[in-house]
C-alpha cells in the first residue's frame, strides 16, 4: 500500500526563508515595511485569500533578487508569512520566481525537508526534472521511503510507500510544509500485479 498526501504549503520559518535566500543568492531584508513594487493595484488578476489592495507594498520583511527592480514582501499572518510581489515583466520578478512563485515554494520545501528529515537521521536525494519539478526522495531505511513532487508552480504532493505504518514515520513532512489538504491510500505496482 501507498497513501497520497496533498499538501498546500505554508511559509512559517523565517530560518529556513532566510537559509533558502543565502543558497539562491537572494538578500533577505529583515524588519523592511514596504516592499518595491509597481505602486498601486490594477485590479488584474486575483488577490491571495484575506489581502485587500491596500495591504500591498507593505510587508514585515523583503526579499530583494539580484536582476530584479520589484522586490518580494513576506507580509505576517497569524503563523505564516504570506509572499507578496508584482509579477509584471518589467520587475524581473515573473522570472526570477517562476509561475506563482514555483521557485521560492520549491527552494522552501526542499529546505524545509532537508532539515526535517536530517534531524531524524533519514537520507534525501533531489533533483529537478525535466518538466522543471522539484522531487525529493527521502529514506528512513530500505522498507521506508517517501517521494516528495513540488512541481514548477508549487503544487506538493508526498507519497509514502510500504506498510501502512510509514504514514506516522514520515508525517512530520506533511506537518512541517504545511496543510494537509488530503490523504488517499494507493496500491503499489507491487499489490497490483500480486492482486
Amino acid at each position: 500500500m501507498a497513501s497520497l498526501f496533498n499538501i498546500a504549503p505554508a511559509l512559517r520559518d523565517l530560518d529556513a526563508i532566510q537559509t533558502l535566500c543565502r543558497r539562491r543568492g537572494w538578500e533577505f531584508r529583515a524588519h523592511q515595511h514596504r516592499y518595491r513594487w509597481f505602486g498601486h493595484w490594477l485590479g488584474e488578476g486575483s488577490l491571495p485569500p484575506g489581502i485587500a489592495p491596500s495591504d500591498l507594498g507593505h510587508c514585515t520583511h523583503a526579499i530583494a533578487i539580484p536582476g530584479c527592480f520589484h522586490e518580494l514582501g513576506l507580509l505576517r499572518r497569524r503563523d505564516r508569512f504570506l509572499p507578496l510581489w508584482d509579477d509584471d515583466p518589467e520587475g524581473g520578478l515573473d522570472v526570477a520566481l517562476g509561475p506563482d512563485g514555483g521557485i521560492l515554494w520549491q527552494s522552501y520545501i526542499a529546505e524545509k525537508t532537508r532539515r526535517a528529515a536530517y534531524l531524524r537521521g533519514h537520507r534525501l536525494s533531489r533533483l529537478i526534472d525535466r518538466l522543471g519539478n522539484l522531487r525529493l526522495r527521502i529514506v528512513a531505511e530500505p522498507s521506508n521511503v517517501a517521494h516528495l513532487r513540488v512541481t514548477y508552480a508549487g503544487a506538493t504532493t508526498l507519497w509514502v510507500l510500504g506498510p501502512a505504518e510509514n504514514d506516522a514515520v514520515f508525517r512530520y513532512l506533511a506537518d512541517a510544509l504545511g496543510t494537509t489538504r488530503s490523504v488517499e491510500p494507493l496500491l503499489s505496482e507491487l499489490d497490483t500485479a500480486v492482486s
